[in-house]
């Protein structure tokens, strides 16, 4: 448009770069059904992940963001502005906690890209950023402060939340410790992505805690040698699950079934020490091409012209006209 000066301007979306869901400011009406909303949201970053997806099951996240139904989820995820998350019973905070996460993993892989070391995966979970009901929230801020009860991260010294921080209001009362078998963060040693819901969360958890346990690659039974082999989330969360390592294999054992369960008990049985060692951590991801992630890339409201009145990107334009 163009003022009295005759002076043209022209309007560009609004984005804070640390910010995921900062796609346009949330004014319309929210629905009242936050677990309803995630759903849809899901539903709707799963269509665009499904389109990049090749035979082998791994992603091309480049692609995702070409996609013609992605501009649609940036505006869509924006409704997260208006859920309040203090509105929410302990279960309902659980469930949304854990499905919110694994959504804005995905978000955040196709949108600022993946991280590939082990300094650039620590900004990842610290400095992007996600907005929920006004609260800005991180990947850390989320698991450790919210759904870990104000637990401290593995390697700090101090609570994710201090005591003038707002946001401890939100933490969970307790850390159900089976949120380890439900939060995905990309890697490929990460438990499956699953639904949840507040009036079932408690039996969801036990199914896949169990699922999670009976893979040989996350709990592994030694009778032979007396040993038991972990997944690495035992180690960098064992506080969530007991309060010393010794009484990790009694804690294991209440996820197990069968005769893998009869083996553990066993060995508990035996008298004997049992000793506990962890496997190496697969950080590698399902992706075919991505973007690296660096937080130092991460600029305010870069928009190239053709994004900006079209709503998608070159590439994608290039791509519809050959069809």
């Amino acid at each position: 448009f163009k003022d009295k000066k005759n002076l043209y301007f022209r309007l560009s979306r609004y984005q804070d770069p640390k910010i995921l869901n900062s796609f346009r400011v949330w004014t319309e009406p929210v629905d009242p059904n936050p677990m309803g909303l995630l759903k849809r949201l899901k539903k709707l970053i799963g269509k665009i992940e499904s389109a990049a997806t090749n035979e082998h099951g791994d992603v091309d996240y480049i692609a995702a963001r070409d996609d013609e139904n992605y501009i649609t989820f940036e505006e869509a995820v924006c409704e997260l502005q208006g859920v309040a998350l203090d509105k929410m019973d302990e279960k309902t905070r659980l469930a949304f906690g854990i499905n919110l996460y694994n959504l804005m993993i995905k978000y955040a892989f196709i949108k600022v890209g993946i991280a590939t070391s082990n300094w650039n995966r620590g900004q990842f979970f610290t400095t992007i950023k996600f907005n929920v009901g006004g609260v800005i929230l991180s990947f850390n801020d989320l698991e450790n402060g919210i759904l870990r009860a104000n637990g401290r991260p593995p390697y700090a010294f101090k609570t994710q939340f201090d005591d003038k921080d707002p946001r401890i209001k939100l933490a969970l009362e307790k850390v159900d410790c089976r949120i380890h078998f439900a939060l995905n963060c990309g890697a490929k040693s990460c438990p499956p992505v699953k639904n949840f819901t507040a009036d079932a969360i408690d039996e969801e958890l036990r199914i896949v805690a169990q699922a999670f346990a009976e893979q040989e690659e996350n709990v592994t039974i030694d009778e032979k040698n007396n040993l038991l082999r972990l997944t690495m989330i035992l180690s960098w969360f064992q506080a969530d699950f007991v309060d010393s390592a010794e009484k990790l294999p009694a804690k294991i054992l209440t996820f197990l079934r069968g005769s893998k369960k009869d083996k553990l008990q066993k060995m508990i049985d035996s008298g004997k020490s049992i000793s506990v060692k962890y496997n190496t951590y697969d950080w590698s991801t399902n992706a075919s091409r991505f973007v690296t992630f660096a937080a130092s890339k991460l600029k305010p409201n870069e928009l190239d012209p053709v994004t900006a009145i079209f709503g998608c990107s070159p590439n994608s334009l290039l791509g519809h006209a050959k069809t």
